[in-house]
């Protein structure tokens, strides 16, 4: 493992809340059978936004942010005194090259990271209501836990909570070897 042991709670926490809407999503838990309505249930909506705020805080933590200002939003380098890869202790850590994420995907997460940002930044952004799309969230979420293993954790599992490999009834998730913490 390269990350620092003192990193491994927290993004075994941020992951986990990552993975927790779609997982479960996957699993079937939002279906009618849970009482949840796809669209109106609050606890598909709020789980579905705590998925795309950690999103958002790992594609920073993995040393990228979105330039705004852009149209469309891209991806930039991280900057600021936040811990990401590539800075201050994590420094031995390269961050991701934004270079060599293929360019749907850097589209894709710089359009998930600039709609997280105004969806909770903002109480009058209007596409609140629509949430994150599940689909993209899922595409997202797999790449940046994949980038996560290979920069932080690889060959060792990635951390996530007990509960996330419990549902997923499987020490993998897309290929990607997960592990509970001890």
């Amino acid at each position: 493992m390269k990350i620092p042991a003192h990193y491994v709670t927290h993004l075994d926490h941020r992951v986990s809340v990552l993975l927790s809407f779609t997982v479960r999503r996957d699993g079937g838990y939002f279906g009618p059978d849970h009482g949840e309505s796809r669209q109106l249930g609050d606890l598909y909506r709020s789980s579905l936004e705590g998925s795309g705020i950690m999103l958002r805080a790992l594609i920073e933590f993995l040393g990228a942010q979105c330039d705004h200002k852009a149209a469309p939003p891209r991806l930039i380098p991280k900057k600021g005194s936040d811990a990401y890869l590539g800075a201050g202790d994590l420094s031995h850590i390269a961050p991701i090259d934004i270079a060599k994420i293929p360019p749907a995907m850097a589209s894709l997460l710089a359009k998930l990271h600039d709609g997280v940002s105004k969806r909770t930044g903002h109480p009058a952004f209007k596409k609140v209501l629509d949430g994150l799309d599940p689909d993209e969230l899922r595409s997202a979420s797999e790449w940046i836990v994949r980038e996560l293993w290979k920069s932080c954790y690889d060959p060792d599992p990635l951390i996530v909570h007990r509960d996330i490999i419990s549902s997923l009834g499987a020490s993998a998730w897309r290929g990607i070897p997960l592990g509970a913490p001890k």
